[in-house]
């Protein structure tokens, strides 16, 4: 399963930012990181996701149009974190 279990056992760990919105800093780190500093990328891809109604196609989405990202790193997990929250 695609992050399905890191998910659920970080987030059991850690406790998880309420806000639905995105920090500046971590809109920032999320431009810069995960996607190669493309503001307009990072835009696109939010308006894509915030279209979505479950988390499972979000999941089908990064792994389609970011195979590349290193899905069990720290970046990732909070980008998804955050897509999650705002599914639920």
């Amino acid at each position: 399963e695609f992050l399905g279990t890191t998910l659920q056992s970080r987030a059991q760990a850690e406790e998880i930012e309420s806000s639905s919105r995105y920090s500046e800093d971590a809109r920032s780190i999320f431009i810069n990181t995960l996607f190669k500093e493309d503001a307009r990328l990072f835009m696109d891809t939010i308006a894509a996701l915030n279209a979505m109604t479950a988390f499972s196609e979000a999941e089908s989405y990064v792994r389609e149009h970011f195979g590349h990202w290193k899905l069990d790193s720290d970046i990732v997990y909070k980008f998804m974190m955050a897509v999650r929250r705002k599914l639920r």
